[in-house]
């Protein structure tokens, strides 16, 4: 569902001619959003699993600790990204827009 509001903002705003552009735009960045995320978060986690090993930590300890880093390091991604929205739309809360015609 929170997808589909992802979809319906970048739409909803923009105007008639490029529409379908935002729709392709907000779909092709979720797509690969998830991909490089998941591609990085498991690179990470298997880096800091390996590293622990090395340092001679039992496997389930060590594959515990890569996934506690990723989940880290992924909170730390999320806060950021909350950031950015709320700075987002609080800057351009009350804006003008030039393409909207006022109703008589």
């Amino acid at each position: 569902m929170g997808l589909g509001f992802v979809t319906i903002a970048a739409v909803g705003e923009t105007h008639a001619d490029i529409t379908g552009l935002a729709s392709g735009f907000a779909t092709t960045t979720q797509q690969l959003g998830g991909a490089l995320g998941l591609g990085v978060l498991t690179t990470v986690a298997i880096h800091h699993r390996t590293t622990r090993l090395a340092a001679g930590a039992s496997p389930s300890e060590a594959l515990s600790q890569g996934f506690q880093l990723t989940y880290l390091v992924s909170a730390g991604i999320l806060t950021l990204a909350a950031l950015l929205v709320a700075v987002g739309i609080t800057a351009t809360a009350g804006a003008a827009r030039p393409d909207l015609v006022p109703v008589a």
